[in-house]
C-alpha cells in the first residue's frame, strides 16, 4: 500500500516498521499509537501490520482520504470489474478530441499524449 500515492515527505516504511517493532518489544501492555500528522499513512500501515490500535489525524483532506482508502474495506470483485470496464473503454476509444481540460494542462501533457 505504500506506493498507492506519492505523498510529500513520506516516511520510509521499513524504518518505521523497525522502530515500531522495537518499541512494541519494550512495552508490556497493549500498544496504542497516535499520529497527529498521519500524511499518507505509513505509520498506519505499519501499525496494522503489527496488529496495533491506531489513531491518526491530519488537517490535509487528501491525507485523510488516502488513509481511509488504505484501511478498506476492499471490494476486490467490484474493483476488478471497474478496472476491466476502464481498460475496455480505453482500448475502444478512438477519439482524438481532448475532452477534459484544466489550467496549465500543457505543463503536464504534450498534445499528442493528451489525445492518445
Amino acid at each position: 500500500m505504500h506506493g498507492l500515492f506519492q505523498y510529500p515527505a513520506m516516511m520510509v516504511p521499513q524504518m518505521q516498521r523497525e522502530i515500531l517493532a522495537v518499541l512494541c518489544s519494550e512495552v508490556h501492555e497493549p500498544a496504542r499509537l497516535w499520529d497527529p500528522f498521519v500524511g499518507s499513512g505509513t505509520t498506519l500501515d505499519c501499525a496494522m501490520d503489527l496488529g496495533l490500535d491506531f489513531t491518526g489525524r491530519d488537517i490535509n483532506p487528501l491525507a485523510v482520504l488516502i488513509c481511509r482508502v488504505k484501511t478498506g474495506p476492499y471490494h476486490l470483485n467490484a474493483f476488478e470489474a471497474s478496472a476491466n470496464r476502464v481498460c475496455t473503454r480505453a482500448v475502444l476509444d478512438r477519439g482524438r478530441k481532448i475532452e477534459i481540460l484544466f489550467p496549465n494542462w500543457r505543463k503536464w501533457f504534450r498534445h499528442d499524449v493528451a489525445v492518445a
